[in-house]
Parts: structure tokens; C-alpha cells; sequence
């Protein structure tokens, strides 16, 4: 229960901070339409929930991924997936690192830093999502059981 929690509010939290700060966005009379994620956390209140929101959501991330490893570390699996298991986790907290990082470097005061934020969540988000491709189809197929019958709603 306390796993699934944490997913909820690992996908929550920064939709909510987006949202929050994307309503003041537009309270300020900015521009309504597709502004930069990173604009959202320049000035005023929406620096501070926009910061928080993504430290939070690091924080979360860093949780989720240590419940996904020790999960994956008890199971029992082959040294390559365990291998692949490893990168994920390890990929997935560098990712983290950078999104808890990157509200404290807003790219109008620091943008070198805020570059460095986003050459680690971009590449490693995209090379997660492959790892975790080949992951899939490692893992063994799930099969229904025979026995039960599948009911529908219709």
C-alpha cells in the first residue's frame, strides 16, 4: 500500500506543481499558450512552488526507485536483468537528481547549471524508457490460469 502511495504521488506531485504554477502563469497575464516548463519557475510564488514541487518529486522518485530495486533484488532473475534492473535504478536516480536540482537553477540566473539539470533528465529519461523496453522483454510472460473465466462488464 505504502508503494502504491508513492507511485500515486510520484505521478501527483509534479502534474499538480505544473498546474499550480502554470494557473499562476496565466493570472500574471502571460501568455497562454506552450510556455517553456522551465518559465514556470522564474518569479515570485511560482518559483517557490515550482522549486518544491520538483524537490519533492526527486524525493519521491529517489523512494520509488529504492522500492523497484529492493523489489527486483528479491526476486530472482538472470545476472543479465539483474544488470538491467541496476542501470534502470541507476539511470532513474540520475534523472531524479536533476529534477530536484533543476528548480534551484533557473536558466535567466544560471543557465550553464540549468543545461547541466537537463543533459541529465532528458538523456536519461529517454535511456530508462529504453532500458526498460529491453527490460520487458526479459521478463518472463504472464499467463492466465486456465481455471478462471474471464468476465467482462458487457
Amino acid at each position: 500500500a505504502r508503494i502504491a502511495g508513492t507511485y500515486w504521488a510520484t505521478l501527483g506531485v509534479p502534474v499538480s506543481t505544473i498546474v499550480i504554477c502554470y494557473s499562476l502563469w496565466l493570472s500574471k497575464g502571460c501568455a497562454a499558450f506552450l510556455p517553456f516548463v522551465s518559465d514556470l519557475g522564474l518569479h515570485g510564488s511560482m518559483k517557490t512552488i515550482f522549486t518544491c514541487g520538483l524537490l519533492c518529486t526527486s524525493i519521491l522518485m529517489t523512494v520509488l526507485m529504492a522500492d523497484v530495486m529492493v523489489a527486483r533484488c528479491n526476486s530472482k532473475c538472470s545476472w543479465c536483468l539483474s544488470i538491467l534492473h541496476v542501470t534502470a535504478c541507476g539511470l532513474g536516480l540520475l534523472m531524479a537528481f536533476g529534477i530536484g536540482r533543476i528548480g534551484f537553477c533557473p536558466w535567466d540566473s544560471n543557465f550553464r547549471k540549468h543545461m547541466h539539470c537537463v543533459a541529465l533528465i532528458f538523456p536519461c529519461g529517454i535511456a530508462l524508457a529504453a532500458v526498460n523496453t529491453v527490460r520487458l522483454a526479459f521478463l518472463p510472460s504472464a499467463t492466465l490460469d486456465e481455471q478462471l473465466p474471464l468476465r467482462s462488464a458487457w
